[in-house]
């Protein structure tokens, strides 16, 4: 998928030979800007924040067959791959901000869930069973509970538990004392064995 540019999907085997070029509509040649996709039955899914859409690429014919309208309320859209896929929805976050949007694949709709809790915004997510996990910029861990649009805050950790920063001498430290980190606390997490 293209990432900036306003061209066509590549198919490229493995070997980086180009195999076909499948269209992509894009009449007023926008830059694509693809930032995410996931698989879901025979079917690729790809977030692209230029046209506004969810191109749905058919694996079978190869080609594109749906690209449904999303996001027309925010101008500026980069989720940085930040995408879940959870059954037939796709969760994704907009960074800097507290707002979730889930995308229904099978209906072509979509919601939007604003988080109060995280003021900061949504750095990261994941999801757990019936539940999602989020981090922003505080020293924590969201459980975000969908249906009951609930949070429970994680803040326990041990008390060796910092960021690595730089002090004016260009020295490293672990700074175990910062409650709030403007880049976001947790790069990425990961969910195994119910464990975050």
């Amino acid at each position: 998928f293209p990432r900036h540019t306003a061209g066509n999907i590549l198919e490229v085997s493995l070997t980086g030979q180009l195999i076909q070029e499948i269209a992509i509509e894009n009449p007023k040649k926008v830059d694509v800007n693809v930032v995410g996709t996931c698989v879901y039955g025979e079917k690729i899914y790809a977030m692209s924040v230029g046209l506004h859409k969810i191109i749905v690429l058919d694996l079978r014919s190869n080609t594109v067959t749906d690209a449904c309208d999303i996001f027309e309320d925010v101008e500026i859209i980069d989720i940085n791959g930040k995408m879940v896929l959870k059954e037939d929805n796709i969760y994704c976050i907009i960074p800097d901000s507290n707002m979730i949007y889930k995308f229904n694949l099978s209906k072509c709709v979509l919601k939007k869930y604003i988080i109060k809790e995280i003021e900061q915004g949504i750095h990261s997510f994941g999801s757990v069973e019936d539940r999602f996990w989020l981090t922003g910029k505080s020293k924590c861990i969201y459980l975000w509970n969908e249906l009951e649009n609930s949070i429970v805050r994680m803040d326990n950790f041990p008390r060796d538990f910092g960021v690595y920063k730089f002090n004016w001498h260009k020295q490293l430290f672990l700074d175990t004392d910062a409650q709030f980190y403007p880049e976001g606390f947790f790069v990425k997490g990961i969910y195994i064995n119910g464990i975050v």
